[in-house]
């Protein structure tokens, strides 16, 4: 037998194995579905893992970042370089960190209540003139 003809029956041994085998099948795999109740339920846990996948990947980085490689005598890799940029924008993202910060309780609760106090001055100004028009 030639190399060739071994090669081939190989991997025709190899697909019948594979596929006979149930390793592998041509079926898509079914995956179970995710609806808004799993998301709902589900959206802490899958925020505090992509976070601390984030932090790994971040690990990594480092050291190309902040000098220690080429302390070490090895070149800094500039793909960690942007793939550490990248990790940060995530991280940001992830905690929010572009969106406004929020106003402090103290002066959300007084504006409630110069809002409150507006709308009751206006409600007796208009109380005080609809009690003039009415003819007794």
């Amino acid at each position: 037998m030639s190399w060739t003809q071994l090669a081939h029956a190989d991997i025709v041994c190899m697909f019948i194995c594979i596929f006979t085998l149930g390793c592998m099948s041509m079926d898509p795999v079914r995956r179970p579905l995710v609806g808004e109740e799993e998301i709902s339920q589900d959206g802490p846990y899958m925020r505090a893992l992509v976070a601390a996948r984030l932090e790994q990947i971040w690990q990594t980085c480092r050291p190309h970042i902040d000098g220690t490689r080429q302390q070490e005598g090895w070149p800094a890799d500039v793909r960690f370089v942007e793939v550490g940029l990248r990790t940060l924008k995530e991280l940001g993202r992830l905690y929010r960190l572009d969106a406004p910060a929020g106003q402090s309780p103290e002066l959300v609760s007084g504006v409630k209540a110069s809002v409150r106090a507006a709308v009751e001055e206006s409600l007796a100004i208009l109380e005080a003139r609809m009690a003039d028009e009415v003819p007794r």
